[in-house]
């Protein structure tokens, strides 16, 4: 008695918990103008008496049919959600895993790069060995860098398939 029937349907379609449910207005009130404020409030369909029982079955038919592809879309979206949120947290339990591996192998040659270099500077030690050691340490630091970028980019491009002999492999 509070509320006529556009806003009961803007209440039912606000709350969760009803906002699913099909909505037929029955109505003396024939016009677009009428029709169209029926449809923006939330009505799935709209029906102006007079009109048959058999019309009236074949609109909530038609009503439950969509509601029913609505709620199957609705479940293979989540169950897709499900699915790609899952790989999204084992994609980020890799990157951190790989993220934590490639800080502590760049962290090697680094250690040594300082070492040496103290040497050099506080040791009476002939600095081309020392030198040759440095630039050895800063090439393994190019070559992780660089695989680090490969492996970053595995997923990113298709792999180049080519033969392979077996043999010689093994």
């Amino acid at each position: 008695p509070r509320m006529n029937g556009h806003e009961l349907v803007g209440a039912l379609k606000q709350d969760p918990g009803t906002a699913r449910i099909p909505v037929i207005l029955i109505t003396a009130r024939a016009g677009e103008e009428s029709m169209a404020e029926g449809f923006e409030t939330g009505a799935d369909d709209y029906l102006v008496k007079p009109f048959t029982g058999r019309e009236l079955l074949l609109r909530i038919n038609a009503q439950l049919r969509i509601s029913q592809l609505r709620n199957q879309v609705a479940q293979q979206l989540e169950k897709e959600v499900e699915a790609r949120t899952h790989d999204l947290m084992r994609a980020n339990k890799e990157l951190e895993s790989f993220s934590y591996v490639t800080s502590h192998d760049l962290q090697e040659p680094l250690r040594k790069i300082q070492m040496f270099i103290d040497r050099i500077l506080n040791e009476n030690e002939p600095p081309e060995l020392l030198l040759r050691k440095i630039n050895e340490s800063a090439a393994r630091m190019r070559q992780l860098i660089q695989s680090m970028l490969t492996y970053s980019r595995i997923g990113q491009t298709p792999p180049e398939l080519a033969e392979v002999d077996r043999k010689s492999v093994v």
